[in-house]
């Protein structure tokens, strides 16, 4: 599997743990395929690496210090080029690692790179942290992009879904969720303003 992956020079916050002995195992997916505003997603898995090492680990909340979690990082997965291959590669990846009994984290790369992950997780139910809703049946020409990337994944898949925080659809992405209510649930970034999160639960 090692040679699925560029190691990379500084780990998500510091994890040092070898992979045999991780509960988590982080990769990378620097996929920049499909941007259609600002491309630049290729690099957001190193950005996200030299944040975390500025981060405070423990939660006063939980009482939870990350440091006390088995992290491995095994860098960047490689030869990500066309979205199609390259959600092949993350499934696979992603399918070694949980196959290993553990825990995927996947440093993205635009949104697409979820699909790959979701094929190979197969869940029942999807929550989705995200201001717009990527149901699109295409966009820009493309019926494989971020933007549709999600539609792409109920159809295949067939779990359900909860998206929360949206605040920016079109009027197709409204009509599907309206057609598939029963799999589609919303809770809009102004709801959750009025209400707290305990309007998403």
């Amino acid at each position: 599997m090692e040679n699925m992956f560029r190691p990379t020079l500084q780990p998500f916050l510091d994890a040092t743990t070898p992979y045999d002995e991780a509960r988590y195992v982080v990769f990378g997916a620097p996929l920049d395929a499909t941007s259609s505003h600002r491309s630049g997603s290729r690099f957001a898995p190193d950005a996200v690496r030299r944040a975390s090492t500025y981060m405070e680990t423990y939660s006063l909340r939980t009482g939870l210090d990350l440091t006390e979690i088995s992290i491995a990082d095994v860098g960047d997965l490689r030869g990500l080029d066309s979205p199609e291959s390259s959600l092949e590669r993350i499934s696979e990846a992603a399918g070694i690692i949980r196959g290993s009994g553990k825990k995927t984290v996947i440093l993205g790369g635009e949104h697409t790179v979820t699909l790959g992950a979701l094929r190979a997780l197969k869940p029942d139910l999807v929550v989705d942290f995200d201001a717009h809703m990527d149901l699109r049946d295409n966009l820009l020409g493309l019926s494989l992009s971020h933007g549709t990337f999600m539609r792409r994944a109920m159809e295949e898949l067939g779990f359900k879904l909860v998206i929360l925080g949206c605040r920016a659809v079109s009027g197709e992405e409204m009509k599907f969720a309206k057609a598939n209510e029963d799999r589609v649930a919303l809770v809009t970034a102004a709801e959750l303003l009025r209400g707290g999160a305990e309007v998403g639960l």
